[in-house]
């Protein structure tokens, strides 16, 4: 059943009586976050039509989201919304901030959260074609996506991170061991890698909502690009010696964050 969410910006999201808790799908951007909120959409009671996004947006400035005291208080009103009966927001949350920025209540909170990470190189390459997407100061629009991985975080961009970063690249390995180090210390937090979402999609959304308690409705089915939403980027050509530069870039760095190096290859 839709309901308004916040009248002044017309946010509506979905509720409903068959789940407990919250879904948040959290994700450096451009690391396969529709893909994923799609794919539980197809086979669970959440869903990603609508979303909420949980931005500066849809919320008019009401969330202060570096204030734990404030994303607790909005997690909790959305777990038991004002009906006669108990409904919980089933539109999946969308987000981008770092999920230490919940605070250490995050066990205790009601919410399931999955963490989605993808491989630095494609990440870099697909933002660096986002930015030139947009036509507002998102991030820096560098001539190449391996300027991008070294160039200082700029723009609207930076809200998602915690602290100034010197590099793209430390802005999203810095998010990366965030959302892992979260998967590690609470049990309903669970962090997938997007190459095995590609490569074993059914197995892995089957494991990820068995280990956080959430039921399976149907088989996982992946879901067809051409029909469903997802951020759409500008088409730009990446040559052949760009993208090599650009991996050897971000394998040197990834040797710097060891925690991460071993998630993308397991």
């Amino acid at each position: 059943m839709p309901i308004l969410l916040n009248s002044s910006v017309k946010t509506t999201i979905e509720v409903s009586q068959n789940i407990d808790s919250l879904l948040m799908v959290c994700s450096h951007e451009r690391s396969g976050t529709h893909f994923l909120m799609n794919s539980i959409s197809n086979c669970t009671d959440y869903t990603s039509e609508p979303w909420l996004d949980y931005d500066l947006v849809p919320f008019g400035g009401v969330t202060n989201f570096f204030n734990e005291k404030s994303t607790n208080e909005l997690i909790r009103r959305l777990a038991n919304m004002d009906t006669d009966e108990k409904q919980v927001c089933a539109s999946i949350l969308k987000s981008h901030f770092p999920l230490s920025l919940l605070g250490e209540e995050i066990p205790n909170l009601p919410i399931k959260i999955i963490y989605i990470y993808r491989d630095p190189v494609e990440v870099i390459t697909s933002l660096w074609k986002l930015f030139h997407e947009w036509d507002w100061l998102e991030g820096a629009k560098t001539n190449s996506p391996l300027d991008l991985a070294k160039h200082i975080p700029i723009g609207q961009s930076q809200r998602f991170q915690k602290q100034t970063c010197p590099t793209y690249f430390i802005r999203w390995a810095s998010h990366v061991k965030d959302g892992i180090t979260a998967s590690l210390k609470s049990n309903n937090v669970t962090a997938i890698n997007y190459k095995n979402l590609l490569e074993y999609h059914d197995k892995t959304i089957t494991k990820a909502c068995l280990g956080l308690g959430i039921n399976l409705l149907s088989r996982p089915i992946k879901p067809i690009k051409e029909t469903s939403f997802y951020v759409k980027s500008k088409e730009l050509h990446v040559n052949h010696s760009t993208h090599q530069a650009l991996r050897k870039y971000c394998s040197e760095e990834l040797a710097k964050f060891p925690k991460v190096k071993e998630a993308l290859e397991n």
